[in-house]
């Protein structure tokens, strides 16, 4: 019941719970449905008429769906386990640490025991938590459509505030995120006015891959948040400060004035243009140093 006594219209929707993928394509299949997982954005647009689906369709009862587990050199996570079972994961606090911190920081306790990884992936916010960190760490999304099982990139899946590659009919089903041995350290960090339930003015992460650059790629990939349309890969950052660790603080030096440089932020209520790029420097060294002491160096 509402403040004035008076009682919210019947929703107009119907809400249906696939039990197994083949049943939730299926229902996907009519353009007319919208994907539920955690529903902490999802519920939001729909009750303030943003959203005005046909059918709802809850994968709660898909049980592959909301699992993380090992597989070979990757580490497998269902894009609808919710986000507090991930950072409760051994597994995943011992191999991607920056994943954790920024799972730490999504919402509040009520909201991770609810978001899913996919769905703050399939919002595509500029500002999420945890799309920097699966960014720098080369995650993979499965998706999962009518037409059979595609990989992509994480990175190139969004492509702007609220957008990305999915067809109404697709969904997401899993993040893979690789493990081959050459990741040493991880590290996310945000600027925020309140320590949490708050949006990031400015987020980075950066994951250490030693041994990438004998296999021709960068050692250090880095990627920043809430600074442009979508997460940006700091490959010119990454170029800056070359191969290590050890860093060279002179390239540690240039590389957090191209980090300043390299980003596209806005001037908006919480933040200037000016104060977010200087942010991003402050945030990249103090990132870079978590990383590589996690890492051992």
């Amino acid at each position: 019941m509402s403040a004035t006594g008076i009682l919210p219209p019947a929703p107009t929707w119907s809400f249906a719970r696939p039990a197994t993928p083949a049943e939730a394509v299926a229902l996907l299949s009519g353009g007319a449905a919208v994907v539920h997982a955690g529903g902490t954005d999802l519920m939001v647009r729909i009750k303030e008429g943003r959203v005005p689906p046909r059918l709802v369709v809850d994968l709660g009862s898909i049980g592959e769906w909301r699992h993380v587990e090992s597989a070979g050199d990757t580490v497998v996570i269902g894009a609808a386990c919710p986000i507090a079972d991930i950072e409760r994961d051994p597994l995943i606090g011992r191999r991607y640490p920056g994943l954790v911190d920024a799972i730490r920081v999504v919402g509040s306790v009520q909201i991770r025991n609810r978001a899913t990884l996919g769905g703050n992936i399939a919002n595509a916010s500029p500002a999420a938590d945890t799309l920097p960190p699966l960014v720098a760490l080369g995650a993979l999304a499965r998706v999962l459509g009518p037409s059979g099982e595609r990989t992509v990139s994480v990175a190139t899946l969004v492509t702007g505030p609220g957008r990305t590659t999915l067809a109404p009919d697709e969904v997401i089903t899993a993040i893979v995120l690789p493990h081959n041995g050459t990741q040493d350290g991880s590290a996310y960090l945000r600027l925020t006015r309140r320590n949490s339930v708050d949006l990031a003015l400015t987020s980075v992460a950066v994951a250490l891959r030693r041994g990438g650059e004998a296999e021709g790629e960068r050692a250090t990939a880095i990627a920043f948040g809430s600074v442009g349309p979508r997460i940006v890969r700091a490959t010119a950052v990454e170029e800056a400060l070359g191969p290590g660790p050890p860093f060279n603080p002179n390239a540690v030096d240039r590389a957090a004035a191209v980090a300043s440089q390299s980003v596209s932020p806005i001037t908006d209520v919480r933040a200037s243009e000016r104060y977010r790029r200087a942010m991003c420097a402050v945030l990249f060294r103090r990132c870079l140093a978590l990383a590589v002491e996690r890492g051992g160096s």
